[in-house]
């Protein structure tokens, strides 16, 4: 994880500890889901109090608009809760569902902590990419993506620190991380290098032509977002 990832993860943790009481509560009886009560409303108040911790603690840069809405998010949280029930599946549905929104928003913070640790410390960037495609892609392939010389990128991959072209890197570094659950490092590169219909080219010419454009809307291409 990059750096600024430890942020987020008192969050992560109580949204997960809700999700697994959640499922044992559904799997169980009507009669004895008032045994769980207690315990959910215990991980719902964890969420509320890691949700404000990370919103005044979050590092510079991370947009506003995701902050609110993982405070919404989590209220929401607290609102089910405390509406009465009859139908005690109903009531966990309702609860579960707004559970998934904030996990959503966490998500989405967490990629954008995790590309800010990127930006402040580009050698983590490196260090995943050769990871993610080192073994797979050639030195001089993998040069090519990042726009640099081989004899560049062997001095990056040695240590050196990396003075040019930092914004491609972290830029490659995230997309990669993107990229990763769903295509292989060959798929990767073959991604990198294929025409896009939304941005009328690759997305590697894209980066020497309009490179706060590529900025832009690469990350949320790779995501599957529409763009």
């Amino acid at each position: 994880m990059a750096i600024a990832s430890s942020e987020i993860e008192p969050l992560e943790r109580s949204v997960d500890s809700l999700e697994n009481v959640l499922t044992e509560a559904s799997a169980s009886s009507a009669v004895r889901v008032d045994d769980f009560v207690d315990r959910i409303r215990s991980h719902q108040r964890a969420i509320a109090d890691a949700a404000l911790d990370m919103a005044l603690h979050t590092p510079d840069g991370v947009n506003d608009t995701l902050l609110k809405a993982m405070l919404v998010a989590s209220a929401e949280i607290e609102k089910a809760l405390r509406t009465p029930f009859e139908d005690s599946t109903e009531w966990l549905l309702d609860l579960d569902m707004a559970r998934q929104r904030l996990e959503s928003v966490v998500r989405q913070l967490g990629r954008r902590i995790e590309n800010l640790g990127f930006e402040v410390d580009s050698k983590s960037a490196i260090r995943v990419i050769d990871e993610r495609l080192g073994q797979a892609l050639t030195r001089e392939q993998l040069a090519r993506i990042l726009g640099v010389s081989s004899r560049g990128l062997a001095s990056w991959l040695s240590g050196s620190p990396v003075k040019r072209g930092t914004k491609r890197v972290v830029l490659v570094a995230v997309i990669v991380r993107a990229l990763e659950n769903s295509h292989t490092p060959i798929g990767i590169s073959m991604w990198l290098d294929s025409s896009k219909a939304q941005i009328g080219c690759t997305p590697l010419e894209l980066m020497v032509r309009d490179f706060p454009r590529a900025w832009d809307l690469l990350p949320r291409l790779a995501r599957g977002e529409h763009v």
